[in-house]
C-alpha cells in the first residue's frame, strides 16, 4: 500500500493544515506531522542548543578542508593555494554531475564526495569565473549577450 506525502488534518495550534509524512509509526504505517510544529520544535531546540549548528559547520568544513587537500591544494590553472574557501571543484562534464561539492553536501559518505570530486577540476574562484564568463554560462556576459539581441531586435 502507497501512503500520499501530504494529507490534510487539523493541528491543535494551528488549525487546518497539510500534514507531511514524517517517518513511520510502530506497525509501519507513517506519521504525518504539522510542518508549522515542526519547525516551531526545531527553532526551541536550536535555542536551547546553540552549539548544535556549530558542531555540524565545523564538522563540514574540516571534511571539506580534508577533500580540498586530497585533490592538491591548489588551483590546477594558476596554483592558487592561500585559502581553502576561495577553492571551487568544477565539474568538467555538467552533464555527469550528480551533486556540488559544497560545505552543504558535506553529510555524504566520504566515497562518494571523493568520486564526484574526481569528475571535477579544483581551481579557484577567480579562474573559476573565468572559466565560465568566457563560455557566457555566468556573469554580466550572459545578461550583455540577452540585453543585445533584444537591442537589436528593437532596432530592426
Amino acid at each position: 500500500m502507497t501512503y500520499p506525502v501530504e494529507r490534510m488534518g487539523k493541528c491543535h495550534r494551528h488549525g487546518e493544515t497539510t500534514f507531511r509524512r514524517a517517518g513511520k509509526q510502530a506497525n509501519g504505517s507513517p506519521m504525518y506531522k504539522c510542518p508549522m510544529c515542526k519547525n516551531a520544535r526545531a527553532r526551541a531546540y536550536n535555542k536551547r542548543n546553540p552549539q548544535a549548528g556549530k558542531k555540524t559547520n565545523a564538522r563540514r568544513l574540516a571534511k571539506r578542508v580534508q577533500i580540498v587537500a586530497l585533490f592538491g591544494g591548489e588551483c590546477i590553472r594558476c596554483g592558487y593555494s592561500k585559502s581553502t574557501a576561495a577553492l571551487h571543484f568544477h565539474h568538467r562534464d555538467g552533464a555527469m554531475k550528480s551533486f556540488q561539492i559544497a560545505c552543504r553536501e558535506m553529510w555524504r559518505p566520504h566515497a562518494d564526495i571523493v568520486a564526484e570530486a574526481s569528475k571535477c577540476d579544483l581551481i579557484c574562484a577567480n579562474c573559476h569565473c573565468e572559466l565560465h564568463f568566457a563560455d557566457g554560462t555566468m556573469g554580466p556576459k550572459k545578461r550583455l549577450n540577452a540585453l543585445s539581441e533584444t537591442h537589436q531586435e528593437r532596432n530592426t
